[in-house]
């Protein structure tokens, strides 16, 4: 069976008016038939539902400046995300962050800027921009919490090192003078 991409699962569900009705009913037919794609779809509907809530309690997100450097030991790399990966995290991870690259031209608040993983590790980390906070929000997930738990990543292109809170979760700012990277070349280097 071929799986459905992930910028269709997330197009099934953030622009549904946008697909001819075929479409719908093929895309809604395989995720019916399908687990891992099914599974995909709830980790989106689900990370999205998040995404867009309104905060209900204080969750501290430590910010660093792009100028701020820090070394790290025993690196993992991630990798620009071609493709849904083998792996899927288990009912234990947080906050999901399977997702393709959203259009510039979407007018949604939230753009997902890159999505990375290392399959090796199982690990994948999404870049989202919050346009009307001009803030990145970093999200880096396991099939454990503990692994993505106050971990240091950095990101060498945009010159951003960042320590992720207790759910895996880290923001940051670009500099104003900084040019826009090319997200799909984007590569992040992870120590915890």
């Amino acid at each position: 069976m071929e799986h459905l991409s992930e910028d269709t699962i997330e197009r099934y569900l953030l622009e549904p008016n946008r697909l001819a009705s075929l479409e719908l009913e093929d895309i809604y037919g395989h995720l019916k038939e399908c687990p891992r794609c099914r599974s995909v779809h709830d980790f989106l509907k689900d990370f999205h539902a998040r995404l867009s809530a309104p905060e209900t309690s204080e969750v501290e997100f430590p910010t660093v400046r792009s100028d701020q450097k820090k070394p790290f030991a025993k690196p993992i790399i991630l990798h620009p995300m071609k493709e849904i990966p083998d792996f899927i995290p288990g009912p234990e991870a947080r906050v999901t962050v399977l997702a393709a690259e959203t259009t510039t031209a979407s007018t949604h608040r939230f753009i997902t800027k890159a999505a990375l993983v290392s399959e090796k590790d199982k690990l994948l980390l999404r870049i989202i921009q919050d346009r009307q906070e001009n803030r990145y929000r970093v999200y880096l997930i396991a099939d454990n919490e503990d692994r993505v738990r106050n971990a240091k990543v950095s990101i060498p292109a945009l010159g951003v090192d960042l320590e992720t809170n207790e759910h895996g979760i880290a923001e940051f700012v670009l500099a104003a003078s900084q040019e826009e990277p090319d997200w799909n070349t984007l590569q992040a280097v992870l120590a915890s």
